[in-house]
């Protein structure tokens, strides 16, 4: 009986080691900028078809921006060149020529947090493939995310300013570094200078029957974003001039 109770308490101690072990796992925090993703594949990968895939999906243009803004800012490394603080990068696309035929999102690899969509194919064919199945995938769970890393960083310091919620009745969240920079009755531009011009929130009300066509939406929205900012915005920045 003592043989067995010494052997229940030894299972016992090894169990509690395995959960110490666990709980003393330490990951360090995630690095990047936001919106951007680390590539690691092959240079003749990169120059060619494949790497032409993974821009088509990656770092095509934001749909209704007035510039032309990629999805996702996209560096690519060799993969002997993945290693030391490298591999803590947030968002992280590993594809590779492999034996294997596969795509999946895995997380928190070598930093918190962090999203690796790995892709890897037998061919170039496979991989594109590969790419086109997964990429919708990969690209929500890194956008994801880069919401959750860009509203801690707005919490740590917020705008006290109440306009918003005096003229439209609505609350947003806005970074301290942001200004009200003009207010109308029914226009309220907040915006921030930044290295090649300003980062701007322009608030208006429009009637409810404004879009009524769901496949101009975007379109129309853009149009008037448009008519709303010649009318207020760069009529006051040519009187600054």
């Amino acid at each position: 009986m003592k043989q067995a109770g010494t052997l229940i308490l030894l299972f016992s101690l090894a169990l509690l080691s395995c959960n110490d072990s666990k709980k003393t796992t330490y990951l360090p925090s995630s690095i990047g900028a936001i919106n951007s993703v680390v590539v690691i594949i092959d240079n003749e990968l990169w120059n060619g078809s494949v790497g032409d895939s993974l821009r088509s999906h990656f770092a095509s243009p934001v749909v209704g921006m007035p510039m032309d803004e990629p999805l996702f800012t996209m560096e690519q490394l060799a993969p002997k060149f993945f290693t030391g603080t490298i591999r803590n990068t947030r968002s992280i696309l590993y594809v590779e020529q492999d034996s294997l035929n596969l795509a999946h999102v895995k997380s928190d690899m070598y930093a918190t947090p962090q999203r690796v969509g790995v892709i890897k194919g037998t061919t170039k064919e496979e991989l594109i493939a590969n790419i086109d199945a997964k990429a919708d995938e990969i690209i929500a769970s890194f956008k994801d995310m880069e919401i959750e890393a860009v509203q801690k960083r707005f919490n740590r310091s917020l705008n006290k300013e109440t306009v918003l919620q005096e003229k439209f009745g609505i609350s947003l969240k806005v970074p301290s570094i942001y200004n009200v920079s003009k207010q109308e009755d029914n226009f309220v531009w907040i915006d921030r200078e930044i290295q090649k011009g300003t980062a701007n929130i322009v608030v208006y009300q429009m009637p409810e029957n404004s879009f009524n066509n769901d496949s101009t939406l975007v379109k129309d929205i853009v149009a008037m974003r448009d008519s709303i900012g010649a009318k207020y915005i760069m009529a006051q920045m040519l009187r600054v001039r």
